[in-house]
């Protein structure tokens, strides 16, 4: 695992810088917000931060909520900042990752591309895979992807199965995302943009109900079928908002997965609190001691540090019985 380092905490952004084990090369990751009212998009800690990466020969990537709308990006429209923004990009050793047009922000009033993300020349030939994830985030603003490696990526390695398409919901979202077509096919030219746009929003419909393969979602405790039956019609709401460009139900039964997400980890936690709590000292042994199945892939540090963290709470946990008979 990498260690890091924080170079820098403001208003404008943080950053922290990477060194792996492995390998001499030093990557900065910055996290940078640009004030809207700001005349000047272009704050000068990340000029500094930039020409400092150039100095020091060292990669830098940018996570950057711009507040910006350029064409190139991917926004709906151009405004001033995006110009502004785009020419300070074109001076800079600063390459734009973007892909596609998915919005990266997302309210009741409207979906726009306002993140992007930034890296030196050397970094982005080590990034594939960039997108805007269909993962709810629980933010207006909706995760970034992409993967990074000291070898170039191959993006073929993401692979999904038909077997586990979820068709039904495949077929709603289609007809969702297909709509009426966008303009009378009087011409050949016609013909090809939507026979173009057809075959986008067909793979992006079954690209959201097939899982990729090495996508493995964490298990935790609280999760269930209420909260996976919310997910799922909120990313419908999402796809039916994106398609009308009217983002008010969708921000509604966003604030509605919200509520129940916090209020089932809540409860769950709450539960679990008391079922720990109620338990006898030597019943609380055993339950610890079921927990902490060591797996056969982990270091013999791990195994190590688990015996050290049992052998430290077992004579508190003994002396506690003994004083009480």
């Amino acid at each position: 695992m990498a260690s890091a380092r924080l170079l820098l905490q403001g208003s404008d952004g943080s950053q922290d810088q990477h060194r792996g084990k492995d390998s001499s090369k030093t990557i900065i990751s910055a996290a940078v917000y640009l004030p809207y009212k700001e005349p000047n998009p272009i704050p000068t800690q990340l000029e500094g931060l930039v020409n400092h990466s150039i100095q020091h020969k060292m990669d830098i990537i940018i996570g950057c909520d711009a507040n910006a709308h350029h064409v190139i990006w991917g926004s709906s429209d151009t405004n001033r900042r995006g110009e502004k923004v785009l020419e300070y990009l074109v001076s800079s050793p600063l390459q734009l990752l973007n892909r596609g047009n998915s919005p990266t922000f997302v309210n009741a009033r409207r979906g726009e591309v306002i993140d992007i993300t930034l890296a030196t020349n050397t970094a982005s030939n080590h990034i594939a895979n960039w997108h805007v994830s269909n993962e709810i985030s629980l933010s207006d603003h909706r995760y970034i992807c992409f993967n990074y490696g000291t070898t170039r990526v191959d993006t073929t390695t993401i692979r999904r199965n038909p077997k586990h398409t979820d068709w039904v919901n495949y077929s709603k979202d289609l007809k969702i995302l297909l709509g009426d077509p966008e303009c009378k096919l009087n011409s050949t030219l016609d013909i090809e943009l939507e026979a173009d746009r057809l075959s986008k929003t067909i793979t992006q419909a079954w690209t959201d109900n097939c899982p990729a393969k090495e996508i493995k979602p964490k298990k935790v405790p609280w999760w269930n079928k209420e909260l996976e039956a919310l997910k799922r019609e909120t990313r419908i709401a999402f796809n039916r908002a994106k398609a009308r460009n009217d983002y008010s139900d969708y921000s509604k039964k966003l604030t509605e997965y919200h509520k129940a997400v916090r209020k089932t980890k809540r409860k769950s936690w709450t539960d679990h609190c008391g079922l720990i709590s109620s338990l006898p000292e030597s019943m609380r042994l055993t339950k610890e001691l079921s927990l902490a199945k060591v797996s056969k892939t982990k270091t013999r540090n791990s195994q190590n540090l688990g015996k050290k963290r049992h052998a430290l709470w077992l004579p508190n946990i003994f002396q506690a019985q003994l004083s009480s008979t």
